[in-house]
């Protein structure tokens, strides 16, 4: 499956491969499992939002009422966020 256009594709994390979101939304970049529809109204949507200001770690918010957030613990959000610095 391709990577849809503006996303890149960051790794396997947790066990599901994620991608995230080129350009940030609001003060955060979106990350999402690969092969995921953007829903903002659904609230199981699997998402985690990461907060980057000058190429440092800030904050992340992430939906962990999702089927995917229950299995997926901040400190796995923390190095996709690491990686997405690393990777520029």
């Amino acid at each position: 499956m391709a990577t849809p256009k503006g996303w890149k594709t960051i790794g396997n994390i947790g066990g599901i491969k994620w991608e995230v979101k080129e350009k940030q939304h609001g003060r955060f970049f979106l990350m999402r499992p690969v092969g995921t529809d953007y829903d903002p109204d659904d609230p199981d949507y699997p998402h985690t939002l990461v907060e980057l200001k000058n190429g440092q770690l800030t904050g992340f918010q992430h939906n962990s009422n999702s089927r995917y957030g229950m299995k997926f613990g901040t400190r796995d959000i923390i190095m996709a966020a690491m990686r997405i610095v690393l990777s520029g």
